[in-house]
């Protein structure tokens, strides 16, 4: 009787493994890239040496702030913005809201007095961000332009916040003043 021919041979598990090692990390290699390439990518700002150079100045200013007593209270509704405060301010003020994870959503502000505000020694500035404020611990910065003071200050929003000091307005220098003017 002639031979029987055997069967075919499949290949071990130890074949399989070795032949599919390679093209099992090249296909996630691939996923790793396009995940890292199109993912979240700032996390971490760019600019975040020249950021660091500036945070001297930056507590210059908010100590400035301290020393002439300004003080308000920050409250975000959506996408409005109002700031109450009954100290004399400039009639511009620049609001800067800066997203914790995502710059895509740091939001800068000019708050303008409101002149139909509330009478009294209180005002109100009132301005409108681009698009309502996701809920947040955002970094919270008020200034004016040519100010050489600054408030600072970490807050969940939206909401309410109060900001720097909150002495009597009888006690406040003129925060108006042109730097350089009085203290």
């Amino acid at each position: 009787s002639p031979p029987v021919p055997a069967p075919p041979s499949r290949p071990g598990a130890i074949v399989l493994l070795l032949v599919g090692i390679p093209p099992l990390s090249v296909l996630l290699s691939t996923i790793g890239l396009v995940l890292a390439a199109g993912g979240a990518g700032d996390l971490v700002r760019d600019d975040y040496y020249k950021a660091g150079m500036v945070v001297q100045q930056d507590l210059t200013a908010a100590r400035q702030a301290e020393v002439l007593g300004i003080g308000a209270s920050l409250v975000v509704r959506g996408s409005d913005i109002e700031l109450h405060s009954d100290q004399l301010l400039p009639s511009s003020l620049r609001l800067t809201l800066v997203h914790p994870a995502w710059a895509r959503h740091d939001v800068e502000v000019t708050l303008t007095r409101d002149p139909s505000g509330p009478s009294g020694t209180a005002t109100r500035w009132t301005g409108k961000a681009g698009t309502a404020l996701p809920a947040a611990r955002w970094a919270v910065l008020l200034t004016a332009e040519g100010a050489r003071w600054q408030l600072r200050t970490d807050a969940s929003l939206p909401g309410s916040v109060a900001l720097g000091s909150r002495r009597p307005a009888a006690a406040q220098p003129d925060a108006t003043a042109p730097p350089g003017a009085g203290a």
